[in-house]
């Protein structure tokens, strides 16, 4: 008898402390999650570079490169917006952030913030960031 409520005592103590977790990280509870990234790191925007990735999959042409990155004061920033994007953006070429800062990609993903460059331009926005394109010269 012991036994039985140390094991429902401990099973009541986890699912709550898993509840607690759950209101923690947000929404949506009780629908299915579009990405896998959605119930993680609450508060980092890279969590939401999948969504934007999937998003905007049938925008970029095949085989255009993509740099996809949280641009800070405006400008390239190194993260790891890039290596999510690459599994959403499988018909396209995911270019380390330098590229971008050069100038020679083609299109750019600003997850969550604007990226200021003049080198680029903004084609869409969405909630979770924004599609730049290289302009034309």
């Amino acid at each position: 008898m012991r036994t039985a409520i140390v094991v429902y005592g401990a099973a009541a103590a986890l699912t709550a402390m898993l509840a607690v977790k759950l209101v923690q990280r947000g929404g949506p509870y009780f629908e299915r999650p579009r990405t896998t990234m959605d119930h993680l790191w609450p508060g980092e925007p890279c969590r939401f570079a999948g969504t934007l990735a999937t998003d905007v999959a049938q925008v970029i042409p095949r085989g255009a490169s993509v740099a996809c990155f949280v641009p800070v004061n405006g400008q390239v920033h190194d993260d790891y917006c890039g290596i999510i994007a690459t599994g959403y953006l499988t018909r396209q070429w995911i270019v380390p952030n330098d590229f971008a800062r050069n100038g020679t990609v083609d299109w750019v993903l600003a997850v969550k913030n604007p990226f200021d460059d003049p080198r680029y331009e903004l084609i869409a926005t969405y909630p979770e960031g924004r599609l730049y394109a290289r302009r034309q010269q």
